[in-house]
């Protein structure tokens, strides 16, 4: 075997150790520092993942403004809450669900403003409530907003 030949072997050695020590460590660092025990042996704990969704949210209520509307309702109280999603009655033969997700986040204040609409423009929302393992409630109530046509006087 020729010098470089050595040299490369005892490099490969060198990080298989490292990488063999490195994989003892995340594994289990009692083996390395206490030695083989019991303690070493024991089974990890095991948490469970959070599939209860939270409550429909409650209390919407709507607030007609020129050329939109505001929705608000009552905060939800389970302390995982994220926020939550508004959902607008829009039906289409192309899919069996007739509410469509109106914004792409959960919205984490207890209100929505919609606003460019038409005047006397009706529309019908629902609402979820999201918590933070992504669990989504059941709908809402559903409640009817129609904008107000506010009429400017002359000047």
């Amino acid at each position: 075997m020729t010098g470089q030949n050595v040299r490369r072997m005892v490099n490969m050695r060198k990080r298989a150790i490292v990488q063999l020590a490195a994989v003892a460590l995340m594994l289990s660092p009692a083996l390395l520092v206490g030695g083989c025990s019991e303690q070493a042996t024991t089974p990890a704990q095991v948490t469970s993942q959070d599939t209860s969704p939270p409550a429909p949210p409650v209390g919407l209520d709507v607030l007609p403004r020129n050329s939109g509307l505001v929705l608000n309702w009552s905060p939800n109280v389970e302390p995982d809450l994220v926020g939550y999603n508004v959902y607008l009655y829009s039906p289409s033969p192309e899919r069996p669900e007739s509410y469509v997700r109106f914004n792409n986040q959960p919205i984490s204040a207890t209100e929505f403003r919609h606003g460019k609409l038409r005047p006397n423009q009706q529309m019908i929302f629902r609402l979820t409530a999201v918590d933070l393992s992504g669990n989504e409630s059941g709908f809402s109530s559903m409640i009817v907003a129609s904008t107000e046509a506010i009429q400017l006087r002359g000047q």
